[in-house]
């Protein structure tokens, strides 16, 4: 009975405290490796997530910049903007200096990081699904020469889009005018009015004060075959960064943020040099091209975008890229 006693008792006695320190350890081991193998995972978890928001920025902000500077100084059928004339009061102003296609400035180093928050201006004027061709349907008035109203089909699809203070633009393939219409054409039974001396209000995209400087087109578009003469809208573009209300860097057009986290933008212009030849021969900066007077022989730009996923990834901050495309303008080679 003592026997079977002892060894009943020898049986069941519990684990040493070695025993129990070890299993501790290996149980910290086990846990701290889980740890590890989270804090990796959720790391590169944020990584990923960063690296996926930047390079959707970057294709936004790619896209955006593709499509309108690709279409600059596209004017219908005419060829060349030494054809065309410009009435608006703004015509100073590089966003609506119309007589050349594409004009931008130079920001060295102004960003953050000492990144380039180059500027560009890019205009257009042309037929699209959102905003077709007008026909002008009349003859002017032979009488008012280039004064003279422009008449539309008032049934015409896109007319009724039109507003007062709306920039447009009217030309065949010899000419081409750019104005603010003066009148408000739903009113007006087709009749597009271009006086000098009327000032914009309230217009959603028109800076308030602006006017036509003058009332004449020098060109009295449809006088010979009004089935060529169209009306047309006009787009002027301004891309450049500046810090939004967050007081971080973003891309703006037109004075609007389109996407955040552009932190940088270099944007040189392909020069076509004598003989010319629709190709790019040199890459330079606006303010080479300034000097040289040559936009009208830009023939592409390539855009530079240093491109932020805006959050910061632990200590190591945010991720930046920098990514180049280069754009062909319509019509001007490559």
């Amino acid at each position: 009975m003592s026997i079977f006693y002892h060894s009943r008792r020898h049986r069941s006695r519990g684990f040493t405290l070695i025993e129990i320190m070890i299993a501790m350890i290996i149980g910290l081991v086990l846990i701290g490796g889980v740890i590890q193998v989270f804090l990796g995972q959720r790391a590169s978890h944020k990584t990923q997530e960063a690296l996926s928001r930047l390079q959707e920025n970057a294709r936004f902000a790619l896209s955006v910049l593709v499509k309108e500077i690709s279409k600059s100084g596209h004017m219908g059928c005419l060829t060349s903007s030494d054809d065309v004339v410009n009435t608006l009061s703004a015509a100073a102003d590089p966003t609506f200096s119309f007589e050349t296609a594409i004009g931008g400035t130079d920001s060295n180093g102004v960003g953050p990081n000492g990144e380039d928050w180059d500027q560009i201006q890019v205009r257009s004027a042309g037929a699209s699904q959102t905003s077709p061709a007008l026909a002008i349907v009349s003859p002017p008035d032979i009488a008012l020469g280039g004064t003279a109203p422009i008449t539309l089909d008032p049934a015409a699809s896109g007319y009724s889009d039109l507003v007062q203070y709306d920039i447009f633009a009217v030309g065949d393939c010899t000419a081409a005018a750019i104005f603010m219409i003066t009148n408000d054409p739903s009113a007006s039974g087709g009749v597009i009015e271009h006086e000098d001396a009327i000032a914009a209000n309230g217009h959603p995209t028109t800076d308030n004060g602006m006017t036509n400087v003058t009332e004449d087109l020098q060109h009295q578009f449809g006088a010979l075959q009004s089935s060529v003469a169209t009306g047309i809208s006009v787009t002027a573009s301004e891309f450049l960064i500046q810090n939004n209300a967050s007081g971080d860097p973003a891309l703006f057009l037109n004075g609007r943020e389109i996407v955040d986290g552009i932190v940088g933008m270099e944007i040189l212009y392909g020069e076509d040099l004598a003989p010319l030849d629709l190709t790019a021969d040199r890459y330079v900066n606006a303010t080479e091209i300034d000097a040289s007077g040559d936009w009208n022989n830009v023939t592409s730009v390539r855009v530079t975008l240093t491109v932020s996923s805006v959050d910061t990834l632990d200590d190591s901050g945010a991720l930046t890229r920098e990514i180049t495309t280069t754009i062909k303008l319509r019509g001007r080679g490559v």
